[in-house]
């Protein structure tokens, strides 16, 4: 069995907990999240807007909690190097406040073997995306973005087989914590400080500079952009190519059919069919266009929760069990 400690139970936390639930071989022995008590946790762990509706036994246990039988430490503390994770062999990031390895290296420490980090990361960082790029030299790696998970797949493939002059595309991304329920200031970036239920707001995707990273060689050929809008769950990437090989949509297809994380669909989906569903890369058939020899657009459907946090429990599987 493997054990993992998750540090911030906030969405991407919740959706691993939640999809860790009932697996036999790896499970949650601790969680981590600033001034969290045994009836907070009850609470988030069995209420949520959603995901289904959870409903598991929760028990106190001298401090910490009994889950469907498991023991799981409950910690409140702030930083990574307070945290003792007793028993916990990889502690999963989840807070989104720390993204670089040496505020990260504070969660090695007793049986800590690995350090993954549900976020992008600096350039000092191993990017693993599963399918694309599943080369580590540390201890500490990031799982990318879930836009990144949903592009990268696509891109490699597309690249491989026809060879990639130039690419762009765009995001259409569900609302996340980051942004507004009324306006307010971001100081970062003025447009996600909006209401995020009443606007769509254009912004930039964490997605453009690891493309850099995966694909150093298309640098300057590959450029991406996003919207936030007014969605739960369920975000939608337009990607439009230029290549160098003359296509086809049987050939685009048949590239496309023989990549593991790669799902073709002909359902006809909306957001809201994608958000039921844990995929990251679910390409709808009718939204593979293609303009002339050399130029084709790909729309492809993601699940930003639970289908990015899926790509994070099937890394652990590869490389841990």
């Amino acid at each position: 069995m493997i054990h993992i400690g998750i540090n911030g139970f906030g969405r991407i936390g919740k959706n691993l907990w939640h999809l860790l639930l009932n697996e036999t071989s790896i499970c949650v022995s601790a969680v981590n999240h600033p001034m969290i008590t045994i009836d907070l946790f009850k609470y988030m762990a069995n209420n949520d807007t959603l995901l289904p509706h959870i409903n598991v036994e929760i028990e106190d246990m001298d401090g910490d909690v009994l889950v469907n039988g498991r023991k799981v430490k409950l910690t409140g503390f702030n930083k990574p190097s307070e945290i003792e994770w007793e028993g916990v062999d990889v502690v999963v990031d989840c807070s989104g406040k720390f993204k670089n390895k040496e505020e990260l290296r504070g969660h090695l420490r007793g049986d800590v073997k690995m350090v993954i980090l549900s976020a992008p990361a600096g350039d000092d960082m191993d990017v693993v995306i599963n399918g694309v790029s599943e080369i580590f030299e540390d201890n500490i790696i990031s799982c990318g973005s879930c836009t990144t998970n949903c592009l990268a797949p696509v891109l490699d493939v597309i690249d491989k087989k026809f060879g990639v002059e130039f690419c762009n595309f765009l995001t259409v991304h569900a609302m996340t914590a980051s942004q507004t329920v009324s306006d307010r200031k971001n100081i970062k970036d003025f447009r996600l400080g909006r209401n995020a239920f009443q606007n769509i707001i254009p912004t930039t995707t964490g997605a453009s500079r690891l493309v850099k990273k995966l694909f150093p060689h298309l640098v300057g050929r590959v450029f991406g952009s996003s919207c936030r809008v007014p969605v739960e769950n369920g975000s939608y990437l337009e990607i439009n190519f230029k290549v160098k090989e003359d296509v086809d949509v049987e050939s685009i297809f048949d590239a496309l059919e023989n990549n593991e994380i790669i799902e073709i669909s002909d359902n006809k989906n909306v957001s809201s069919d994608i958000k039921k569903l844990d995929k990251i890369c679910c390409i709808d058939k009718d939204l593979v266009v293609v303009y002339n020899e050399k130029t084709f657009k790909i729309g492809v459907w993601y699940n930003n929760e639970a289908g990015y946090v899926r790509q994070i429990i099937e890394f652990i599987r590869k490389n841990f069990i």
